[in-house]
């Protein structure tokens, strides 16, 4: 009779520590094993981001600042590297729903801009064109990162995706129509001043736009030649307009060379240009544009 009342004790003593440790970990942070990487992970984050102006594709830059609300953190926008920062909003996560919403300067609404619970054939706001939806195509994890790929294309010659640790690979303010960035990619990810994420997008070469992703281009009848260039650049421009104002400018933004012709055909003498990457405009008088980067590799 002891025995059996001895058992059935140890018995219930086994139960109640089991439950006792189940309830812990239910309780226990580490039990939350399907929440996501966050996208705001550290105190010194940025992000390089492309694009595109009327100058051509430029590199700027995106970076993350925590402020008095622990929620919250702000965004400052970099417009080429190494000028001026703008404010660019404020941008909170829920790391466990694997969302981020963002709010635009001078605005109070909150925008849902990234969700990672979204499943196939699901819609969302194509933020980039507002009005317009589109729909999640496929979801998938690579390295171990969840992705969600949508069936509308960046202007990067890619689909648009959600990438967890990431963001969306428009970035964090492709919302901010206002905010004059047209068609922004992110193109890498830095934690404190750490490289975390690289695209492999075909338009760039690690954090940079690829230098051999130029050739001699024909659009339309216009032929820019050589590309890489060295002393002297030809365009050749028949047939289109009237009159054509010439724009080259530098990867910062900085107008380096400006003129206004009516010839079909222009050679320009660009020796004093220093090697690099650059961007060439040409506007017609019908307020047409083409634009084409250039490469110069200079012999001085």
């Amino acid at each position: 009779m002891n025995t059996r009342i001895l058992r059935r004790n140890a018995k219930n003593l086994q139960l109640s520590f089991f439950t006792s440790v189940l309830f812990v970990l239910l309780l226990s942070p580490l039990y939350i094993s399907a929440q996501y990487q966050p996208t705001l992970s550290a105190d010194n984050l940025n992000w390089k981001i492309a694009h595109q102006q009327l100058a051509g594709r430029i590199m700027g830059e995106l970076t993350v600042n925590s402020t008095d609300n622990s929620d919250y953190f702000d965004l400052h926008f970099y417009f080429t590297e190494g000028s001026e920062s703008i404010y660019a909003g404020t941008i909170r996560e829920d790391v466990a729903g694997g969302k981020l919403w963002y709010i635009e300067p001078n605005s109070t609404d909150e925008k849902l801009i990234f969700d990672l619970e979204l499943t196939v054939n699901e819609i969302f706001m194509n933020l980039g064109n507002p009005g317009i939806n589109m729909q999640v195509d496929s979801v998938y994890e690579v390295d171990g990162l969840k992705i969600i790929e949508f069936d509308a294309s960046t202007k990067w010659d890619e689909p648009i995706r959600f990438i967890e640790g990431v963001g969306p690979n428009t970035g964090l303010i492709w919302s901010w129509i206002s905010g004059g960035f047209l068609d922004p990619y992110a193109v890498c990810k830095y934690e404190d001043e750490v490289l975390v994420y690289a695209n492999n997008n075909p338009n760039f070469l690690g954090c940079e736009f690829d230098p051999m992703n130029t050739t001699d281009l024909t659009i339309g009848q216009i032929l820019v030649y050589p590309n890489p260039a060295q002393d002297k650049l030809t365009i050749h421009i028949p047939g289109l307009h009237i009159k054509n104002t010439i724009y080259i400018v530098d990867i910062y933004g900085k107008l380096i060379y400006q003129t206004v012709t009516s010839n079909k055909e222009l050679t320009l003498n660009i020796d004093q240009l220093s090697s690099g990457i650059y961007f060439l405009k040409i506007q017609g008088d019908d307020y047409s544009i083409y634009g084409q980067k250039l490469i110069i590799n200079s012999s001085k």
